[in-house]
């Protein structure tokens, strides 16, 4: 995933020290995988490994951000429906 910084914005709430929530659901298996402190906001991207047996299964992505100090979250943004290549 790729995501814009955003904390150079004229905003009190937005840092760039904020984690960025990943969660790619796998429709096929009822499963997700998920991460709530593994990036920042500055980071600008993260990779998410995903199960191997999940290949060529359909899966939908959300993404969110968490204050770390006063554990504020943003809502969660539908990024998009996927097939696993």
């Amino acid at each position: 995933m790729t995501w814009v910084d955003g904390s150079n914005v004229n905003d009190s709430q937005v840092n760039a020290e904020d984690n960025v929530i990943s969660l790619v659901y796998n429709i096929d298996k009822g499963q997700a995988e998920f991460t709530t402190k593994k990036f920042k906001r500055s980071d600008l991207s993260g990779d998410i490994i995903l199960p191997a047996s999940w290949k060529g299964d359909n899966i939908v992505v959300y993404a969110g951000t968490k204050d770390k100090k006063s554990k504020d979250a943003s809502n969660s943004v539908f990024l998009g429906e996927f097939v696993l290549e």
